[in-house]
């Protein structure tokens, strides 16, 4: 049976225990930053997703590069170049101070769903899993926030990937599933994605 690929891990994470909620509010603090030298995991997120082509360098020149740069800079990683093709928007970002790494299952929305009684070692390996980030336009990333869909979507080319990749992590790190709202959409969603290839 054909059948969307999203769908499986979908079942898989439906099929979890719920979570209660933390004992305390959510703290971003509590989950770390970007782990690594130069290239930490942020650059290399803009290094997957970079294209080749024309972008804005550190001096605000144009550049033709097939790879974003980057410089270790005051203890940490400066991106000098890049060019990405928001998935989000389909909008092409070539400023490096605009281009933000989003995690799509936000970080909010996974101490809800029982990361709140991870260990501050677990919650900083969540932040730097690299499954969960897409190189995205800053704007676009703080308009999203911790917003679950259907309250936030991005572009409906991107919308299965995007389900798809949700549902994955819930799976992979054992969270609970989306409540109602979400859980009706993806279904929804998935119904329309492409067919799993046999």
């Amino acid at each position: 049976m054909r059948i969307a690929r999203a769908a499986l891990v979908l079942l898989l994470a439906l099929a979890l225990a719920g979570a209660a909620a933390g004992p305390s509010p959510y703290r971003r603090a509590d989950w770390g930053g970007w782990q690594g030298n130069c290239p930490d995991a942020r650059t290399k997120v803009l290094m997957r997703d970079a294209r080749p082509g024309v972008g804005t360098g550190i001096s605000g020149l144009p550049m033709i590069r097939s790879a974003p740069a980057y410089f270790f800079q005051d203890g940490g990683c400066v991106l000098g170049w890049v060019r990405i093709e928001d998935p989000y928007t389909g909008a092409i970002l070539n400023d490096p101070q605009r281009v933000h790494v989003d995690h799509v299952l936000a970080l909010e929305e996974a101490y809800r769903a029982g990361g709140w009684r991870w260990s501050r070692e677990k919650k900083a390996e969540f932040f730097n899993w690299p499954f969960n980030h897409l190189a995205v336009g800053a704007s676009v990333n703080e308009s999203k926030g911790s917003r679950p869909p259907p309250a936030w979507q991005p572009k409906p080319e991107f919308l299965c990937r995007y389900v798809e990749i949700r549902a994955t992590v819930r799976a992979a790190w054992r969270l609970a599933p989306p409540g109602e709202a979400e859980a009706r959409f993806m279904r929804e969603t998935l119904a329309g994605c492409p067919p799993l290839r046999p």
